[in-house]
């Protein structure tokens, strides 16, 4: 006769893992998913929403001027640009037609200018009446006189509905020649 069955020993220890089996092949690759829908077509930009350019003619006003402003031209035969401004005051002012925000614009203006011996002459942009120190030049004539090519140009934060006005500030600043005598340009950047 068979006898009762004893207890069950204690588990033996774990045994160390074995090797890393191989790697099986890579699958094959699933396909290509449908494409997808078209995005809507983004809004036509522009370079800037406010610009302005205009040219000074010294056939205009006195020689060219109305008092110590720049009368710009406004005639059919002119090409203009203008984006969200005009010309105001006699043709005199760059009037910017924006509800009055803050940004930054770049101006920048040119004239020839005939300046006598000794004449001291300084020029540039009035912005809301105030010459802007950045767009003001000062020039003295030589000995012998000289025709002086003034200008300058500066990246100026203002209001968007600012006047804008090219204007001798002292001396005479005789404007040389007829056409194309002086030019303001206005771009907002920002």
């Amino acid at each position: 006769m068979t006898g009762a069955t004893g207890a069950t020993g204690p588990a033996g220890a774990t045994g160390a893992t074995g090797p890393t089996g191989e790697t099986g092949s890579t699958g094959p690759i699933g396909p290509t998913g449908p494409t997808g829908p078209i995005g809507p077509t983004g809004a036509t930009g522009s370079v800037s929403a406010t610009w302005a350019s205009v040219v000074g003619d010294g056939r205009f006003g006195t020689a060219g001027y109305a008092g110590d402003d720049i009368v710009f031209e406004n005639r059919r035969d002119t090409v203009f640009a203008f984006s969200n401004a005009a010309l105001i005051n006699g043709d005199t002012t760059v009037q910017l037609a924006g509800a009055g925000d803050a940004h930054t614009f770049l101006i920048s203006w040119n004239a020839a200018i005939q300046l006598s011996a000794g004449e001291l002459c300084s020029f540039g942009v009035r912005i809301n009446g105030s010459f802007e120190q950045a767009l003001t030049s000062r020039q003295t004539g030589p000995a012998a006189g000289a025709l002086w090519t003034a200008g300058g140009s500066a990246a100026i934060p203002m209001p968007d509905n600012a006047q804008l006005t090219l204007s001798r500030k002292t001396g005479s600043c005789t404007l040389a020649g007829d056409e194309r005598v002086a030019g303001l340009t206005v771009v907002m950047l920002k």
